[in-house]
């Protein structure tokens, strides 16, 4: 079935990345039907850039704005396509050729059941041969589940939406960081996610002003009220405080190693990372608990089962304070790794 993606660049002076951005977006199998551009102020030669594309490719168009950032160029984009389906691409990242065929594809088998598409993202260089692998896609009713395990399922660039969801959510202006991870859990909030296995989008991370400077809060850190009004069942609302926990260790993390100067602004979100870690241990050992329990049912020691709790006990204290000591995000990954698998 033939459907109608439009493409939207937001664009802040990225005159080195954005044609070659723009020419992944053009080198697609499946074709855009228009790729808007929003300049967000650009001060230096993107604009020409784009100009001198547009000469050549019709269906490009270029729109201006004074600097309001990337939440409301994303937003100016939504209101300036009438397409089914639309693709948000940043001006430094590129996408495989083979991203939007499969994105129809994906589409075609997910439709009736999913409002959001993406496909696996890289942080390597462009790599084609990688990308006509054997396609495989999944499908998730709990994206925030899904998202809190596997992290490269989703991100801005390659992020494919029916306009149906911009009925309900926007992207929120006025956000410096963390604008992305907020409209994500807003959405997955009702809606639900299918993806591709592959690595079809890819991720420029020596793009000319991506920063790591850490200079305030992301935003969906201090929203969690907001957040949790949407997340209605018990274990919607447990992954939630899981995925701020992640965040917290992670943050925390860097902000203690990379930005000492930092730490008052963290106080809070310290103290609450800290309440969240005791009931994470706690749900950890229930988990494995019941899970050991039923696997190991038949079997005689069985009949022990104070032996087992207390053994599970000392054991994962143990691994716990190991982990607090090392206290590194790395290792982190593995334990909620080992959490999603348990459930």
């Amino acid at each position: 079935m033939h459907r109608v993606f439009d493409l939207i660049i937001p664009l802040y002076n990225k005159e080195y990345t954005i044609e070659k951005t723009i020419l992944t977006a053009l080198n697609q199998e499946y074709k855009f039907n228009k790729i808007f551009v929003i300049d967000d102020g650009s001060t230096d030669k993107s604009a020409l850039v784009v100009n001198n594309l547009i000469k050549k490719y019709h269906h490009i168009e270029l729109i201006k704005q004074k600097n309001r950032g990337v939440s409301f160029a994303r937003n100016l984009g939504v209101q300036k396509s009438s397409a089914d389906y639309i693709v948000f691409l940043d001006a430094d990242d590129y996408l495989s050729k083979y991203y939007l065929k499969q994105i129809n594809i994906l589409v075609d088998k997910f439709n009736k059941k999913a409002n959001i598409f993406s496909a696996k993202h890289s942080f390597e260089n462009n790599d084609e041969n990688k990308a006509k692998q054997k396609y495989s896609y999944s499908f998730s009713s709990f994206p925030l589940r899904s998202f809190l395990f596997k992290k490269n399922i989703i991100c801005s660039s390659g992020l494919c939406l029916n306009r149906g969801i911009f009925e309900k959510f926007q992207f929120r202006n006025n956000i410096k960081i963390g604008e992305d991870i907020d409209f994500f859990l807003k959405i997955f909030s009702k809606e639900k996610l299918c993806w591709i296995n592959n690595y079809l989008i890819f991720i420029n991370k020596t793009a000319e002003n991506r920063s790591d400077e850490f200079w305030e809060i992301p935003f969906f850190l201090i929203n969690k009220k907001e957040m949790f009004t949407l997340y209605r069942s018990k274990l919607k609302k447990l992954i939630l405080q899981l995925f701020y926990l992640k965040n917290y260790y992670s943050i925390h993390y860097k902000i203690k190693l990379f930005y000492p100067k930092y730490q008052n602004q963290f106080k809070e979100l310290i103290t609450e990372f800290n309440f969240f870690e005791k009931i994470f241990l706690v749900i950890v050992k229930t988990k494995l608990f019941e899970k050991f329990y039923k696997k190991k049912k038949n079997l005689e020691f069985v009949f022990f089962p104070n032996f087992i709790v207390n053994y599970f006990n000392i054991a994962l204290n143990n691994i716990y304070y190991f982990l607090r000591n090392i206290f590194n995000h790395i290792i982190i990954d593995i334990r909620f790794k080992i959490f999603s698998r348990i459930y």
